[in-house]
């Protein structure tokens, strides 16, 4: 159930955002690893990792309907 849901998140999330924005993003996520560890050399302590995903953060919140031509219908 979670597999579907993650999946499902992932296709909402590709069709909603700009593709600019998801290059920005993925440069975002290859320097988050030498923040943690920039950030965990100077107070001692790594940010937390957590177990959410977006799966369960477009689940807990709903994934608006599918509009004209597939893509997402904001209310």
């Amino acid at each position: 159930m979670l597999d579907e849901l993650g999946r499902g998140a992932e296709e909402h999330i590709a069709a909603a955002r700009p593709k600019k924005t998801t290059a920005s993003y993925a440069g975002d996520w290859k320097l988050w690893p030498e923040f943690r560890g920039w950030l965990a050399e100077r107070t001692g302590t790594p940010l937390a990792l957590t177990a959410v995903t977006k799966g369960t953060m477009a689940g807990r919140h709903g994934v608006a309907g599918r509009g004209e031509g597939g893509r997402p219908q904001l209310d």
